[in-house]
C-alpha cells in the first residue's frame, strides 16, 4: 500500500495511484514551469503553489526510492 504522505503528495500534483514514476516526473516539470516565478511574476499564490509542488515531488521521490529498494530485496 502507498504511505499516506505520498497519497497527499500525489493529490497536490493532481495525480492518483496507480502511477509510474515517469508520469510523476512529467507532471512535476509541467507544474514547475506553470507556477515558476519567471512566468508568474509577481504572484505570491503561484510562489506558494510551487513550494507545495516542490515538497510533494520530494516526498514522492523518497517514497519511490524506498519502494524500489524494497522491491529489489
Amino acid at each position: 500500500s502507498i504511505p499516506h504522505p505520498a497519497i497527499e503528495a500525489l493529490a497536490v500534483m493532481g495525480l492518483a495511484p496507480p502511477i509510474e514514476w515517469e508520469e510523476v516526473k512529467a507532471r512535476y516539470k509541467a507544474l514547475a514551469k506553470k507556477y515558476h516565478p519567471d512566468t508568474n511574476h509577481p504572484s505570491k499564490e503561484a510562489e506558494e503553489r510551487l513550494k507545495k509542488i516542490n515538497l510533494a515531488y520530494s516526498i514522492l521521490k523518497l517514497s519511490y526510492q524506498n519502494y524500489t529498494k524494497l522491491d529489489e530485496k
